[in-house]
């Protein structure tokens, strides 16, 4: 067996940036995790953290995007916008969109929009089960845009690509659609996501993993503002349904695994 793990690690005018990418040669798939770690806003008063994972490797392989709420403090730059701060409950928001890649393009196969803090934290996150990708996206490259925004007065926030990994199901291989770019055009060299340049309609993918068409074998496609959107207002926000299944990491941390009733899948 061999090991290769690449490592890179960027440090940017706006945050502190870590992209780890780590490849264990096995089978059907080798063992990947991609992950972007970056401040998606950030001002003289307020900053958001957006954390955005997909991996096939471990013992609970799955996809994972996290936003937290930081202030600005009174030290060096760029450490100023460190610090956590605690946000009522609907004042933090964290989506997570998946993309396959198809061989041509990168095609969402879920959506789960966005999911709120339930209680006074500094932070939440939401998670997708390894099977439940599957289920929804089919074998292949596939890559997890998380959403990351926090209320002041308005949404202050913005969108992370984690980069992508290749994902099958034990005993089968990956649908072969050919090997994917680093990341889609409109993500920036940071990660982050360009709302600017994502086209006005993506395509969709279907649970067989490949792109859906219509009766008349035009290829399916959603209109992007739908995926790439800001939050709802605070007090339009159903806390006691946003509630189920929300478990404690750590004071001030929380994290929900989500259900597949909970998401929304275009190619179905």
């Amino acid at each position: 067996m061999q090991l290769a793990v690449t490592l890179r690690r960027q440090v940017s005018l706006s945050a502190i940036l870590a992209i780890f990418l780590v490849i264990i040669a096995a089978s059907p798939a080798a063992a990947e995790t991609a992950a972007v770690y970056t401040h998606v806003y950030r001002s003289d008063t307020d900053c958001t953290w957006s954390e955005s994972i997909i991996s096939n490797s471990g013992a609970d392989p799955l996809a994972r995007s996290y936003t937290s709420a930081d202030y600005v403090v009174s030290v060096p730059y760029p450490l100023h916008c460190w610090e956590r701060i605690n946000k009522s409950a609907g004042n933090i928001a964290v989506a997570m969109t998946l993309f396959k890649w198809t061989g041509s393009d990168w095609a969402v196969c879920s959506d789960s929009g966005f999911y709120y803090n339930t209680i006074y934290s500094h932070s939440w996150e939401i998670t997708l089960s390894y099977l439940r990708i599957m289920r929804r996206c089919g074998s292949g490259s596939i890559g997890n845009s998380t959403g990351s925004y926090v209320y002041n007065g308005e949404w202050h926030g913005g969108w992370n690509w984690s980069g992508h990994v290749s994902m099958a199901l034990a005993g089968s291989e990956p649908v072969t659609l050919g090997e994917p770019p680093t990341s889609p055009a409109w993500v920036n060299q940071d990660g982050t996501i360009n709302l600017a340049a994502v086209p006005k309609r993506l395509p969709v993918v279907g649970a067989s993993g490949r792109p859906v068409r219509d009766k008349l074998g035009n290829m399916v496609t959603i209109d992007s503002r739908e995926i790439f959107k800001l939050p709802a207002s605070p007090d339009q926000v159903d806390i006691t349904k946003q509630n189920i299944g929300v478990k404690q990491k750590a004071p001030g941390e929380y994290t929900k695994v989500l259900q597949e009733w909970e998401l929304n899948f275009p190619g179905q």
